[in-house]
């Protein structure tokens, strides 16, 4: 019985402390005791010394048959009719009442002081643990209400390149991150592990989305599904329109107080050709134009979602970054495989058109800026710097110290009649289509005005110092190995159908 009534107290001290620790007995209600010991024992002891003098006098006056003249022959009975006269004057039931309320009390305030005597018997047999245990609880303690207190912020898409380096940009910053992962995929997260709070599930589920997006104060949307190929597009749909759909509503339901949507320039218009690509240029939605690829139209889509929503009152701001490299690219992207190629001398030839590229350093430092400077229902393009594809070549081998192979540059009609070649050949398996000539045929001028303007501090750090840091990370996880005519070592990343974490 006292061991069923000690697990009660322990119980309800822990829930009233918060003491979040794995181990109750080691550090919640041990602690609990020792922190408590000199005040609230020593009140138990006064109250129960009083109880038994008490209990002591009714048990005489029972016997003596003197309980029911209403004189109140014990300080509480006489203090109770005291009070209420009237209470109890004719029945000899009242004083029983009373004094079997107070006998449980007794027996309370025993079990107290046992537990606490039995508690500092065992922390004096471990002198170690008595001298840190204060100091330890308090701690555990400060932290569990600082994590309370703190906003908490989800991430989608975390096990991706981008919300990789995002996540551990918010630890980094102190704050509570949350984030969405599909089939317990972690790759990239192991380490940070006791500081995440992982919400396994997927991102076209809506229950899944509610669970992840209930208590947040800001998303970051960044989970998509990223494929070149044609026949993907029942799977882009789903992933990229339907799963940004479901952040947009469970944002509105819950009154989530800022998402930032991650989007892609692939969504933006290519028409006019020749002008420059700004801020508000329309999206890509027309399904029917050749030159718009799955993913390009289904990021469009869902980028449209998000703007839909605007007009309900969703707090959302949309970031549209143009190819993205750097370290950390895990699986690798599509982007880090081509630098790959391009180091492992797998590409005879290269297009004369170019294309913007920007650090995920500075894409994660802009996706933050936005959160905090960022004007609801703006669009921010992270444009970087331009390069061609004959001088990304020459970069590539500047900053890995390896000779240059001698590349042809080609026209772009070369390059797109090949693709069109390829595309009726097998080209969906080998990657090689016009969807991959459209970025650097257009989209050759972009104006971010706005982005240098709003969102503070801003700035991109040269090509070749993310090229340099790109292949460092490359060669340290044996993506490839120096030497010339090397063969890369790229390890097999998950397929595209497979992994709805792939971002970029």
């Amino acid at each position: 019985m006292l061991h069923l009534i000690d697990e009660f107290l322990a119980d309800l001290w822990c829930q009233r402390l918060q003491v979040k620790v794995r181990e109750r007995h080691c550090v919640g209600h041990m602690a609990e005791v020792a922190v408590l010991m000199d005040s609230v024992t020593v009140v138990w002891v006064a109250l129960a010394i009083f109880l038994g003098v008490e209990l002591f006098i009714y048990t005489l006056s029972y016997l003596h048959g003197v309980y029911g003249d209403g004189t109140g022959v014990t300080p509480v009975v006489a203090f109770v009719y005291g009070v209420f006269p009237v209470i109890g004057k004719r029945s000899e039931l009242v004083p029983l009442f009373l004094q079997t309320g107070l006998g449980l009390l007794l027996l309370h305030g025993l079990v107290r002081v046992q537990l606490a005597l039995t508690t500092q018997a065992q922390l004096s047999q471990h002198p170690d643990s008595l001298r840190n245990f204060d100091e330890e609880y308090r701690a555990q303690e400060a932290r569990y209400a600082c994590a309370q207190a703190r906003p908490v912020v989800l991430v989608t898409g975390a096990a991706g390149f981008v919300g990789n380096n995002l996540v551990r940009a918010l630890l980094r910053q102190g704050r509570t991150v949350r984030v969405l992962i599909y089939q317990g995929d972690r790759l990239g997260l192991e380490e940070l592990a006791d500081d995440l709070t992982f919400v396994d599930g997927d991102i076209t589920n809506v229950a899944d989305v509610e669970r992840a997006v209930a208590g947040a104060d800001t998303v970051f949307h960044l989970a998509s599904l990223v494929s070149l190929r044609a026949r993907d597009l029942p799977i882009l749909t789903k992933v990229n329109v339907t799963g940004t759909q479901n952040i947009v509503d469970m944002c509105l339901k819950h009154k989530v107080k800022r998402l930032v949507h991650f989007g892609s320039i692939h969504a933006l218009n290519a028409f006019p050709e020749h002008e420059p690509v700004r801020e508000d240029r329309p999206l890509a939605l027309d399904g029917n134009d050749p030159d718009i690829a799955p993913y390009d139209l289904t990021k469009a889509m869902a980028e449209q979602r998000v703007i839909d929503a605007l007009g309900d009152g969703l707090q959302a701001i949309r970031i549209t970054p143009v190819g993205i490299w750097g370290p950390g690219d895990r699986l690798p992207s599509l982007l880090g495989r081509y630098l790959l190629q391009l180091y492992d001398r797998r590409l005879p030839c290269l297009p004369q058109g170019g294309f913007f590229f920007v650090d995920v350093r500075d894409v994660v430092h802009a996706c933050l800026k936005a959160e905090e400077y960022g004007e609801v229902g703006r669009r921010y393009v992270l444009k970087g710097h331009y390069v061609s594809m004959p001088a990304l070549s020459r970069l590539v081998y500047e900053v890995t110290g390896e000779s240059r192979p001698w590349s042809p540059s080609i026209p772009m009609w070369v390059a797109l009649a090949a693709a069109e070649l390829c595309k009726h050949f097998n080209g969906d398996e080998l990657g090689f289509n016009p969807a991959c000539i459209r970025p650097i045929r257009y989209y050759q001028t972009i104006i971010d005005k706005m982005t240098q303007t709003e969102l503070k501090g801003i700035s991109f750090r040269p090509l070749e110092v993310t090229l340099k840091d790109t292949f460092e990370y490359f060669l340290a996880v044996n993506y490839c190995v120096p030497g010339n005519g090397s063969r890369a070592q790229l390890r097999k990343g998950p397929s595209y159908t497979t992994s709805l974490n792939c971002l970029r």
